[in-house]
């Protein structure tokens, strides 16, 4: 394998100055297609600007009053006003392998803690 040698040449830094005498505005033509406002398209975007300013967007499927999940919803709601708490994944069996291992782990953790504790806080006595 050939090892590529690097240019080590010395360049020196030119620095060019020039003047600019009150050049005109550089107009760039525009990209892309040709926008004829009278499409559908452009009616459909004009619409759905007037709507955002007058808050009447609305994103996304519309909700179906009396279908069955919002039924479900509404009862569910129902219940958490009226004190319900929802249960959250999946139960524990309480004696299983899993959970002893998880206590144990557990009470490893707090009794580590417990012992950093004891010893990064400095002991004074006081005599009288």
């Amino acid at each position: 394998m050939s090892k590529k040698k690097e240019n080590t040449e010395n360049v020196e830094n030119v620095v060019v100055e020039t003047v600019v005498a009150e050049a005109a505005p550089v107009v760039m033509p525009k990209l892309g297609r040709p926008v004829s406002p009278g499409s559908v398209r452009q009616q459909i975007l004009k619409e759905r600007e007037l709507r955002k300013q007058e808050g009447t967007f609305k994103l996304g499927r519309p909700m179906v009053e009396g279908s069955k999940r919002q039924l479900e919803l509404a009862a569910k709601a129902e219940k958490i006003a009226n004190g319900y708490v929802p249960k959250k994944g999946r139960p524990t069996v309480p004696g299983c392998k899993r959970q002893l291992a998880l206590e144990a782990k557990a009470l490893r953790a707090t009794a580590a803690t417990v012992a950093a504790a004891k010893v990064a806080a400095p002991t004074v006595e006081v005599t009288e």
